[in-house]
């Protein structure tokens, strides 16, 4: 279990905002390899901007989506299954308060199979867009102790394709 605290800083132009959320997160792990998480994000959370004016400086608040998030992995024979779920629930103002809005689902699936204890191949669906990647597992200090990733996908919204590179290490 476990929950973190985010400092928001953003620049636009000539304007900033400030803001904080929190969020929380919780993950179990089976001896036999199965995960379960569960995570929310922005519990609380906006960002305050100041404005300038024609009467001197506005602020005003941009509230941050809630976002709670579902998964898990699955060992499979020689094949590992991922499963995740991100329900976003958009706040919008309502008579000087925050509501949630329509509630908009994504989910994700993969299947990954491990090539002689380092190498990863992955293949899945984000949304309904097919995704690729590949993984490579190393030593530093420990066996196995980290990875590098990469994944590709190309684009739910024609925005392009998507690179996404991860090192994964641990202390």
């Amino acid at each position: 279990m476990g929950m973190n605290a985010n400092l928001l800083l953003i620049s636009l132009a000539d304007e900033n905002a400030k803001g904080f959320a929190i969020d929380f997160g919780f993950l179990y792990h089976r001896p036999s390899g199965l995960n379960v998480a569960l995570q929310v994000r922005n519990l609380t959370g906006a960002y305050s901007w100041k404005v300038a004016a024609t009467n001197g400086e506005r602020v005003y608040n941009d509230p941050l989506p809630l976002v709670i998030s579902a998964g898990t992995r699955l060992p499979w024979r020689q094949f590992t299954l991922f499963a995740a779920t991100n329900l976003t629930y958009p706040r919008v103002e309502v008579n000087k308060g925050t509501a949630l809005a329509d509630l908009v689902p994504t989910i994700h699936l993969a299947l990954e199979t491990e090539i002689e204890d380092r190498f990863y191949v992955r293949g899945g669906l984000n949304q309904s867009t097919p995704a690729i990647g590949v993984g490579l597992q190393y030593t530093i200090r420990k066996h196995n102790d980290s990875r590098v990733d990469y994944s590709f996908h190309p684009g739910v919204n024609r925005e392009g394709f998507g690179h996404l590179f991860s090192w994964i290490f641990a202390l």
